[in-house]
């Protein structure tokens, strides 16, 4: 979300700079649904579970014909739906575009010398 936000209100590779510095760089306050973590790996948990406690079946997101599998796509099938209604109904992330758009041109225009 921060690299939209600084595409979007970069106007040359200083702005850019700019976002590396210690100096804050005021972005706007993302919607949630930009937030969305599409896949997690659990790789460490494995590991860990199996000297711990072999017994407990891995989490596996990734191996298609796992149980877990199934249950993360279903899971994630519901939430992307319910996103994208959302977005659909209340246009949050296209309003955040815009504010991030407008935002940038405001202040290029008030920072022009007179």
């Amino acid at each position: 979300m921060i690299a939209y936000a600084i595409r979007t209100t970069v106007e040359n590779n200083n702005d850019f700079d700019q976002a590396f510095l210690s100096e804050s760089t005021p972005i706007s306050t993302a919607p949630a649904q930009g937030l969305f973590l599409d896949m997690s790996f659990y790789d460490t948990y494995n590991e860990r579970k199996e000297r711990t406690n072999s017994l407990v079946p891995d989490l596996d997101w990734t191996n298609e014909e796992s149980e877990s599998f199934q249950r993360w796509k279903d899971m994630k099938d519901c939430i992307v739906k319910h996103i994208m209604d959302e977005e659909h109904q209340s246009m949050n992330f296209v309003k955040f575009s815009c504010e991030q758009q407008r935002g940038f041109t405001h202040n290029n225009v008030e920072q022009q010398p007179k």
